[in-house]
């Protein structure tokens, strides 16, 4: 068991989940088809984008391409097919079988011109497999090999670049080696912002990725700026109490908890336990944690009769859990 969680770890850190939880796979959206759909998807938004710009010919030119691509259609079945079996091996938990798919699709994917965002995909699982088996200097070449050939097909500043871009900032964190980390993470944002806006989801995202560079150095000031507007995004998006608003909040309380800012930490779980009221209902276990560092808080706070009533509520949602079961 423990075997098996070390050779996840690399895989959670690289790609931002365990490919081995089909919970997380979920989250990852990595089902071979619908990532390649959701590509195909910021392609064309990244083509419509260059022509808005006055950049037909290069338009075309990406268009052209594509449709090249589209023709060979026994190779690109090969592909998907490579693909799926590498990701199932990864599920299951056979990262040799999943090294051996995901050559295959490597393979492949080099053969199809011009290349598309399937050869990106399949670097970047074969990296993260690499990474696995504590292989790092293949895994840092095949990783940046991933951000290279993106650059190339796409540009510097294709949406497309984002995801390679994270994969390899997530693996120069796990080398600790900060300052490349910073700078691919901050690219990422950067290419999110000139895509989507500054005030998109895409950009609130990758701002989490970032800040995780400042919080392993202990830069708790810098890592909470990057929260901060994080959670300012979403606000502005999904509302103070909106679902999706919860992800960086969390991030946020958590790292006031960590900097020991008791004054900061209690405005941000009393909204965070509104916003999970509204969603979830004031007898939801899920509430039980939150409750619980609420009233802690309040205590340090010297807010006693706050805490007292927080505490109560805490009592009544496990009493209805107790008779729930």
């Amino acid at each position: 068991m423990r075997s098996a969680l070390n050779r996840c770890l690399p895989i959670l850190l690289i790609l931002g989940a365990c490919v081995s939880s089909a919970a997380a796979m979920a989250s990852l959206n990595l089902d071979v088809q619908n990532q390649h759909k959701a590509a195909q998807e910021r392609l064309d938004t990244h083509i419509s984008t260059m022509k808005a710009a006055g950049k037909s010919t290069e338009a075309e030119d990406v268009t052209t391409r594509l449709r090249t691509t589209e023709a060979n259609q026994g190779a690109s079945e090969r592909l998907d097919a490579a693909m799926q079996a590498g990701l199932n091996a990864l599920m299951a938990n056979r990262p040799d079988e999943g090294e051996k798919n995901y050559t295959e699709a490597v393979d492949l994917a080099e053969k199809i011109q011009p290349h598309d965002m399937r050869l990106t995909t399949s670097l970047l699982r074969l990296g993260a497999i690499y990474a696995g088996k504590q292989d790092f200097p293949l895994a840092e070449a095949t990783l940046a090999r991933a951000l290279k050939v993106t650059e190339e097909v796409y540009g510097s500043n294709s949406p497309m670049m984002i995801e390679p871009l994270q994969a390899l900032g997530r693996f120069a964190l796990m080398k600790k080696d900060y300052s490349t980390a910073l700078d691919l993470l901050s690219r990422a944002v950067e290419v999110n912002e000139k895509t989507f806006g500054e005030n998109s989801d895409n950009v609130a995202k990758s701002l989490l990725s970032l800040a995780i560079v400042p919080y392993m150095q202990q830069s708790y000031d810098k890592t909470e700026l990057y929260l901060l507007r994080a959670v300012r995004i979403d606000e502005s998006l999904f509302g103070k109490d909106g679902l999706y608003t919860l992800v960086p909040l969390a991030s946020l309380c958590n790292l006031y908890e960590k900097w020991d800012k008791p004054e900061k930490a209690e405005p941000c779980y009393r909204q965070t336990l509104a916003a999970l009221d509204k969603h979830n209902g004031a007898d939801s276990p899920i509430m039980l944690d939150t409750l619980t560092k609420e009233a802690n808080v309040l205590r340090r706070l010297g807010r006693s009769e706050e805490a007292v009533q927080i505490e109560q509520r805490l009592q009544s949602t496990r009493a209805s859990q107790t008779n729930a079961n």
